[in-house]
């Protein structure tokens, strides 16, 4: 963290780590005060009184706090903290004196801007704060003297913003004064008479030095001892010698003592003692304290009889209720205990239970006076009684959704959303409820406001359609009637998150989409092209009554469509009728023809769609093909009656016989190309060819014819050249074919 005391004063707050967590932020709340809109305080972020608990009346002691502010926001303002009266006075600027301030953060400004006295006695410590977001702080008061009376002392503080109004700190900080070390013992009876050989019990109670009562447990093992003369087994003490006799008891270096004097003559008396403690002396209000009365035989041999305790039940006890022990009876409208008969060193005990009453009414006594038929030698232990105060109680608020808002909250649709705050005792929900106001704050995760709403009193009311879509957090401030006493006059509050969804609204309207793709962008003269629609429902509703206009070029050769099932073409109207298409459900159609005319140019198949249903008017989308030049093929046919080629007989008077034929090479069955044919003759041996008609390049015959007997013995080569005369549905350069023939003379 970085955080250092000044002079050797603990560095870092690894001492404050319990409890210093980071509060979420909650910036810029907006609230209606009066009907106007006004900024809210800020989120203080937290701060935690880390010193829980000290020993009554101990000095020396430090109290520190820990400081983080809120995660999301940085705050600029003053940290008031109340330190209650009996504690030392905070104060700066020597650091031995009893409860000097020292403080140390990672903040722009985190330091003691004064400290005021209060009439009550309390003193309020501030400190000037300006602290990005997410950075922490930590006080320190050393040497403190604290409070002698025992009970549980709180330690309220508050945030105000710069120019804003107080916000208090979530949670109560509290330190508990507990008793101190034992510091003084006080054994009963004080005096006692017996008879020799007779014996008498005792009991102890421990006090610590600010007179505060001790449990049995921490007086820890007490020991008896008698001098001059007997012994004592445990807390009972007998003795034969006449005379004043020293009863000792000691805890570790602390002793008490009691006179016990021997008579001459048998007892006939027993000491009655009564003791009245009460669960805790300051309960808050309605919550449970206890009273217990406990009367004892004293005497080691002497049983009391017609044992009788007068035990009242003070009026600002709560729902009393008196639980006698053993077959002792109590009577809660006379306050009369009856007790009996008790034996020597026997004890009986009467418990008061209640709830602690109005604050108002102020201390509560239980006074106990206990009576016998027998002599009781010593009335000084015949009456006890105990006394508890009441304080005022902690207010708890409670944010409670209306059973009918909706879970989730949906912004998306209109509506009310509400809470409810209720204010009760922290420790006793059944205790009835505080008085007071109540006002409402609202804020999303980004700081959006909640919209508009009313924001004072117990119910809080939103309008669905105004709220963040974020998590949201509600705070609830209780502000208590100062007319009523019984409650802590702080101002209390309670935080509740939920966090809206938007779902949208489902569509009305479909939405369609057309896509047209093509085989063959570029296809060669009459060779296939395909054209495929396809038309898609995009949207979460069927599409209604869908059909599409189809335009077919008239450049396509033979042109096929094909719509897929269940859906129709109509060849006459170009339209394509598709129905009803279910959500993300489609169609397709082909058109399916042989590229034409190179001359025609782009061929453009154009696809409009719409539905009786849909968002838009049309959806379209289209494709285009150019036809291409078709590469030429020659082809040479000879004539059926031609001898085989490898084997031309010169003898044979006869005729050799060729017709060149030219096609389409992707689709001979496409219209064929026109152009020029061109005969050539070649030899193995490079004799000459005899002259033919064909052979003229301006002939352009398309059969070639050779007299057998004009040959000689060689290998021929025929060649057919095909030149384009123009036509552009064909490649625009020359194409040849040759065929090969061998010629003998067999009659040598």
């Amino acid at each position: 963290m970085g955080i250092s005391f000044a002079r050797g004063r603990p560095r870092g707050v690894g001492w404050l780590k319990r409890g210093a967590v980071v509060a979420g932020a909650a910036v810029g709340i907006t609230a209606l005060v009066g009907g106007a809109a006004v900024a809210a305080p800020a989120s203080p972020g937290t701060l935690k009184l880390v010193t829980g608990q000290a020993d009554s009346g101990a000095h020396g002691v430090a109290l520190g706090w820990s400081y983080a502010a809120p995660a999301k926001a940085s705050v600029t303002g003053t940290i008031k903290i109340v330190v209650p009266k009996g504690f030392s006075a905070p104060r700066t600027g020597a650091l031995t004196a009893p409860g000097n301030v020292l403080t140390a953060s990672t903040c722009a400004r985190f330091s003691v801007s004064g400290t005021a006295s209060q009439a009550n006695g309390s003193t309020i410590l501030s400190i000037a704060t300006n602290c990005a977001a997410g950075k922490v702080g930590a006080i320190l008061m050393t040497n403190v003297t604290v409070p002698g009376p025992v009970g549980v002392y709180e330690f309220p503080a508050t945030f105000t913003p710069t120019g804003s109004s107080p916000v208090a700190f979530t949670g109560a900080d509290t330190v508990q004064i507990k008793p101190g070390p034992l510091a003084t013992l006080k054994i009963s009876p004080a005096t006692a008479t017996i008879a020799a050989g007779g014996s008498q019990a005792y009991t102890v109670a421990g006090y610590d030095a600010a007179g505060n009562a001790l449990s049995s447990a921490a007086l820890g093992k007490v020991t008896f001892g008698i001098t001059p003369d007997g012994k004592c087994t445990g807390a009972v003490c007998t003795a034969s010698k006449a005379g004043a006799h020293t009863v000792t008891a000691t805890s570790g270096k602390i002793k008490a003592t009691a006179t016990l004097t021997v008579g001459g003559t048998t007892q006939t008396s027993a000491d009655l003692a009564v003791t009245e403690i009460v669960s805790t002396a300051t309960p808050t209000y309605y919550t449970s304290v206890s009273f217990t009365t406990t009367v004892t035989n004293t005497s080691a041999t002497a049983a009391a009889t017609g044992v009788a305790v007068h035990v009242a039940v003070p009026a600002g006890v709560g729902s009393p209720v008196g639980t006698p022990s053993g077959s002792t009876t109590y009577n809660q409208a006379s306050g009369t205990w009856t007790v009996g008969s008790l034996a020597a060193g026997a004890s009986a005990t009467l418990t008061i239970s209640g709830l602690a009453g109005d604050v108002a009414l102020g201390a509560q006594t239980v006074n106990a006076t206990v009576t016998s038929t027998t002599t009781d030698p010593n009335p000084a232990n015949n009456t006890a009684s105990a006394t508890e105060i009441p304080k005022p109680a902690a207010i708890a608020v409670t944010i409670t959704p209306n059973p009918a808002n909706p879970d989730p909250i949906d912004v998306g649709v209109p509506g009310t959303v509400s809470w409810s705050a209720s204010a009760a005792n922290a420790a006793n929900p059944a205790a009835p409820a505080p008085a007071g106001t109540f006002r409402w704050s609202c804020i999303g995760a980004n700081g959006e406001p909640c919209g508009i709403a009313s924001f004072d009193g117990p119910t809080l009311s939103l309008s669905t359609t105004g709220l963040p879509i974020s998590e949201t957090t509600l705070y609830a401030f209780f502000t208590p009637d100062p007319a009523n006493g019984n409650y802590v006059q702080d101002v209390a509050s309670a935080v509740s998150t939920f966090t809206p969804t938007y779902t949208p609204p489902p569509p009305t309207k479909s939405d369609l989409a057309v896509a047209v793709s093509v085989s063959n962008s570029s296809p060669a003269y009459y060779t296939d092209v395909t054209f495929t629609a396809t038309v898609k429902n995009t949207s979460a509703i069927t599409a209604t009554g869908v059909s599409a206009s189809v335009d077919v070029p008239t450049g396509l050769v033979s042109p096929t469509v094909t719509p897929s099932s269940s859906t129709a073409f109509d060849q006459g109207t170009s339209t394509w009728t598709i129905g009803d298409l279910a959500p993300g459900a489609s169609a397709t159609l082909t058109v399916s023809a042989l590229a034409g005319n190179v001359s025609a140019g782009a061929q453009t198949v154009n696809v409009a769609a719409t539905a009786t249903n849909a968002s838009s008017a049309s959806y379209a989308a289209q494709a285009v093909e150019t036809s291409q030049p078709a590469p030429v093929t020659v082809v040479i046919s000879p004539d059926p009656n031609n001898p085989p080629s490898d084997n031309v007989d010169l003898g044979d008077p006869g005729n050799l016989s060729w017709t060149a034929f030219f096609a389409n090479a992707d689709n001979a069955s496409a219209p064929a190309p026109t152009g020029v044919v061109v005969w050539a003759c070649q030899t193995q041996s490079g004799n000459p060819c005899p002259f033919v008609p064909a052979f003229d390049p301006t002939a352009n015959l398309t059969v070639l014819t050779l007299k057998i007997s004009d040959l000689q013995i060689d290998v021929y080569t025929i060649t057919a050249t095909f030149v384009s005369n123009g036509d552009s549905n064909y490649v625009q350069q020359s194409v040849s074919s040759s065929v090969t023939f061998t010629t003998t003379n067999s009659g040598g």
